[in-house]
């Protein structure tokens, strides 16, 4: 990759209290912090479980925490779609090939069509340490402050120094200068283009874990325990936050379109974008990790290919954090090339 260099950096030579798992998804305590404290408020305080309801095969999940209304969070059919089953056949046998040649040792595929909800999944159980993919609820978070409040956006954060004690991060991108201010609008193009975990860092200053604990329950997902050093996720459940960016069913329409445009703009290219024309916008966020020395990675991305864009979630397990982004982009030009033909076949414009 041309426009990005290595480094390595470490995050946790700092003091945040309770520091959550934005960027290794280590330190979860803050979100335990804000849930034992909710207890000791008022009503309105009070975490609300989401309803999930399954009607008509679809389930269906809503809020519950106000009073006259329960707004749609997620909905997915049941079952995944036969009409892909010959798709899904390439794939997995793609994923064959690449644990044959020792390329991989575990990869995982969720795909969404998202006109009209048909999807498919490879290896569901599988679970992986998602590393910077988490800024992606981190961007929600703060995006979801900022529709009560949008001056949250101007707000000037002072970033003293670049922070030690990060685990590996090896695809990075331009970095924060240090003795300066920067908005809090600013860092968050840092964090999603670049995926800098200097201003992921500055930024968990300003993050209202209240917030972020309620986006868990509202995304139906189990809230980490206090002891856990990670928090294995499926891409099933990732897949989530794309798909409510994409709805704008949980932030509002316009802070949905502002996420998604940041998303737009990563500056990673050696994944899903490889297998894709140039000429196709796509809002998508790697995210890698060591793990007792295996190497992960995982890119996640909504594809907008003419009248029938589609969510596409990669995940991977190997030896060697080289090959592993070929797992990625291979896997993305099956389903590109799959879902272009089937556009020219319906005859629905591609742009």
């Amino acid at each position: 990759m041309t426009s990005m260099k290595t480094k390595s950096k470490n995050i946790f030579a700092f003091n945040i209290p309770f520091y959550f798992l934005v960027i290794t998804v280590t330190g979860l305590c803050g979100v335990f912090y804000f849930i034992n404290a909710s207890s000791q408020h008022n009503n309105s305080q009070v975490i609300q479980t989401p309803e999930v309801v399954s009607d008509c095969n679809l389930n269906i999940v809503r809020r519950t925490d106000l009073k006259l209304t329960k707004p749609l969070v997620l909905f997915d059919k049941e079952g995944q779609d036969a009409h892909l089953n010959s798709l899904k056949e390439s794939i997995l046998s793609f994923i064959n090939e690449q644990k044959v040649s020792g390329n991989v040792s575990s990869v995982s595929v969720y795909l969404r069509e998202l006109n009209d909800g048909n999807w498919i999944s490879i290896n569901e159980g599988e679970l992986y340490s998602p590393g910077s993919l988490m800024k992606v609820p981190t961007l929600i978070t703060i995006l979801k402050d900022a529709q009560k409040n949008p001056a949250i956006l101007e707000k000037e954060l002072f970033f003293r120094r670049h922070f030690g004690g990060i685990p590996e991060q090896t695809i990075t991108g331009p970095a924060l200068a240090e003795g300066r201010s920067y908005k809090v609008k600013e860092l968050l193009r840092y964090m999603i283009e670049f995926s800098d975990n200097d201003a992921t860092a500055t930024l968990n200053n300003e993050v209202n874990f209240e917030t972020m604990t309620k986006l868990f329950t509202d995304m139906n997902q189990i809230l980490p325990n206090k002891q856990q050093q990670d928090y294995p996720i499926s891409a099933v459940e990732f897949s989530k936050y794309f798909h409510v960016l994409f709805n704008a069913s949980y932030l509002n329409v316009d802070m949905s379109e502002y996420a998604l445009d940041l998303l737009s703009k990563s500056a990673y290219k050696d994944g899903l974008m490889r297998g894709i024309d140039s000429n196709i916008t796509v809002a998508h966020k790697f995210g890698e990790r060591n793990v007792n020395g295996e190497q992960q990675l995982h890119e996640f991305g909504i594809v907008y290919l003419g009248n029938n864009p589609y969510l596409i979630g990669v995940l991977t397990k190997g030896k060697n954090n080289k090959v592993l982004p070929l797992c990625i982009s291979g896997i993305s030009k099956i389903v590109f090339d799959y879902m272009k033909d089937s556009n020219l076949k319906n005859g629905s414009a591609i742009k």
